[in-house]
């Protein structure tokens, strides 16, 4: 897995590096310099405008390094924005240099951003002060609206680099060029929209050192869980859906579609209402009511007796009857995998400790209401919740977005692959049922990132149908599931 670092991270780490291991600061600034300059030779033009507006830390540093190393090939401007008074020593040592070299400072008052094929981000990076003051902004805005190819060092200007809500006025990158490894602010909330491509400068830095750094790790290799010769459907895990009613009958065929589609041995539908949508491999159970009595029905009770997984949720509604049933399966049936996803999750105590084996698969507005919150005031610190939460009532939590948070207390993992094709009705239960699948599959791998990989595999299904489509419903990400290898 790939290593995520948040502000924190990145300083403890700068620290370690400058004051125990005895990197000089401005080597490490030098180095950066050298690896964003080879980089980006190969996605700029030589001989092409280039202007850097540097601030006055140590990411303005970087900036007022790479105009030295940027000078013979291309037509580089440079200019200083910020309050000098707060320069730091190295980014001074910079821009000595460059006086000495006879490489001149640019006004900002007479320079024209629409003049330029490329303009660098090298304002405050990881140590953005938010807001931004109205000077800044306007540099900013006024940069937005050219043409020009935008490049970001470690962190477009104006946005969070530990929570990535983007400021009124931030840097619109198409590449984000970022130190050791990808920070937090980068992948949520807004932070995709505005760091464009993300290209990670190690510097030279041993990967397990940055490792040691880091308390969060992106998931990015996909696990296609490959049958063995020798095996039946039996080895593949039952899995059981608990879902759909009149109103919204699609979401357990989804649901079970998915997971068939996905390599589950065997799928049951429990379900009050006949679906004609589902796969003719679906084994269904049709029920009068969801409610605890239930349970008497010799024919549920064998199925849920043999299960390995069981997913409950996706279209079931909203009930006591409903909410009495759910909670006297988890109680007669505590060691199932359960994924509980959609009206069930209301349904959990926010202060009652749960088991392991539950995974839950919320969306912020089912997370918010989860906690009791308003969605604006959980966004700010959506990992550390996301965490707290699962280590307080002892669960599996995967919270869905653009970039899915999975946590079980102890360990945060990001999916950031995800595209915004994919937020379109019934993608969410079709990976509850991909997870209902995916977590019987799997014996040798950690829990938890068999729930990353489900992600991942729905990521990957949706791109697949993608390919032949610009547009996307939950169906396609089925057809996609079957062409991963």
């Amino acid at each position: 897995m790939i290593p995520i670092l948040n502000p924190n991270d990145m300083y403890s780490l700068d620290s370690h590096l400058i004051n125990n291991i005895g990197i000089e600061s401005k080597l490490l600034m030098e180095n950066a310099a050298v690896y964003i300059s080879n980089n980006l030779k190969e996605i700029v033009t030589i001989g092409s405008k280039i202007l850097i507006i540097c601030g006055p830390g140590n990411n303005g540093g970087d900036g007022l390094a790479l105009v030295r190393h940027l000078h013979n090939e291309y037509k580089v401007s440079f200019v200083i924005v910020g309050n000098r008074e707060n320069q730091s020593e190295d980014n001074k040592y910079n821009f000595n240099l460059l006086k000495s070299l006879d490489i001149t400072e640019s006004d900002i008052n007479t320079v024209n951003f629409n003049d330029f094929d490329c303009i660098i981000d090298s304002i405050y990076g990881i140590g953005s002060r938010l807001p931004l003051d109205e000077v800044i902004s306007e540099i900013i805005d006024s940069i937005n609206k050219t043409k020009c190819l935008n490049i970001a060092i470690d962190i477009p200007t104006g946005l969070n680099s530990l929570n990535g809500i983007a400021s009124e006025s931030t840097f619109k990158a198409d590449y984000t060029y970022t130190m050791y490894a990808e920070k937090t602010g980068l992948l949520l909330n807004d932070g995709k929209d505005y760091s464009g491509d993300i290209i990670v400068m190690d510097l030279g830095i041993p990967r397990n050192v940055v490792v040691a750094y880091s308390n969060i790790f992106k998931y990015s290799e996909l696990n296609s869980l490959r049958r063995e010769n020798n095996t039946s459907k039996f080895n593949y895990g039952k899995c059981v859906v608990i879902a759909g009613s009149e109103s919204m009958s699609g979401a357990a065929a989804l649901t079970c579609n998915a997971s068939i589609s996905s390599g589950a041995g065997l799928v049951y539908l429990i379900t009050t209402n006949k679906n004609y949508n589902i796969l003719p491999e679906i084994i269904t159970k049709v029920v009068n009511d969801y409610d605890e009595s239930m349970l008497n029905n010799n024919d549920i009770k064998h199925l849920i007796d043999k299960s390995d997984s069981i997913v409950i949720g996706p279209g079931l509604g909203k009930s006591t009857e409903i909410t009495n049933m759910i909670k006297s399966i988890l109680e007669s049936y505590p060691n199932k995998k359960y994924i509980i996803d959609a009206d069930a999750i209301s349904i959990l105590d926010l202060n009652k400790k749960y088991s392991q084996n539950i995974t839950i698969t919320p969306h912020l507005g089912e997370f918010a209401n989860l906690l009791g919150k308003e969605r604006k005031d959980i966004i700010e610190n959506l990992v550390d919740l996301v965490k707290e939460t699962a280590f307080n009532m002892k669960i599996n939590i995967l919270l869905k977005g653009a970039t899915s948070i999975i946590s079980d207390g102890e360990e945060v993992i990001l999916v950031s692959d995800g595209v915004p094709e994919m937020a379109t009705a019934g993608s969410g239960d079709v990976l509850s049922g991909i997870l209902g699948s995916q977590v019987n599959l799997d014996s040798n791998s950690k829990y938890l990132h068999i729930i990353a990989n489900s992600a991942l595999t729905h990521i990957n299904a949706a791109k697949i149908s993608l390919k032949n489509s610009s547009k996307l419903i939950a169906s396609d990400i089925i057809k996609g599931l079957k062409c991963i290898k």
